[in-house]
């Protein structure tokens, strides 16, 4: 597997054997702990294929953290269609 260095790390292959990487750097390596702690951990990402761009920061839809005023939500935004939230009183 090709993974690309985010940053430069040193790996102990089998605990014993270390290489350093650098920023930047082409890794082609079958090592399974290698491949899941640098991308587990941001030091390594793998390749994207060829064509497609990478996203643009922003594209990103919102979290839905970020619709907690829309009408209707329960966790603090106000729903102007329910009477019990309405400031009324109907007696």
């Amino acid at each position: 597997m090709k993974l690309i260095a985010k940053q430069d790390f040193s790996w102990a292959h089998r605990g014993v054997q270390i290489e350093e990487f650098k920023k930047g750097q082409d890794i082609e390596t079958e090592d399974p702990d290698l491949i899941k702690v640098s991308t587990d951990n941001g030091w390594a990402t793998k390749p994207r294929k060829s064509g497609s761009p990478p996203p643009a920061s922003g594209d990103a839809p919102p979290s839905a953290g970020a619709d907690a005023d829309l009408p209707g939500d329960p966790t603090g935004g106000t729903d102007d269609t329910n009477p019990a939230a309405s400031d009324t009183d109907p007696t």
